[in-house]
């Protein structure tokens, strides 16, 4: 059945992958980014309202940034699991930052009305 003749050439190749280095430059590193952009919201939110920002904006633009970088792909027009994940992280960021936004304006408006009492 699979006889070869002499003007044909079979060819076989294995191909592998080292899945722990994809792992832990995308995954474990994005993690640790969120986790730490994540510690800033322990900062008191009186005296640390702008480093509190500060660490999620700082969390935020990396991951942008790594969400941009080129896995060597090729031209990709799909997203794919570690972009899902890149965009997952950053909605996280996003509602911590929106939660830091409205805890100031509650902070400040309950100051300012147990003044005008």
């Amino acid at each position: 059945l699979n006889q070869i003749t002499e003007a044909e050439c079979e060819f076989s190749m294995e191909v592998s992958r080292n899945y722990f280095t994809r792992l832990l430059k995308s995954v474990v590193i994005t993690a640790l980014i969120t986790f730490v952009g994540l510690l800033s919201l322990f900062l008191h939110l009186a005296d640390h309202t702008g480093d509190r920002c500060a660490g999620l904006l700082v969390a935020i633009l990396i991951l942008i940034t790594m969400f941009q970088t080129d896995v060597g792909l090729g031209t990709i027009t799909y997203l794919i699991w570690e972009d899902y994940l890149n965009l997952s992280q950053v909605v996280v960021l996003l509602v911590g930052l929106l939660e830091t936004m409205a805890v100031h304006f509650l902070w400040h408006f309950s100051k300012q009305e147990s003044f005008a009492s």
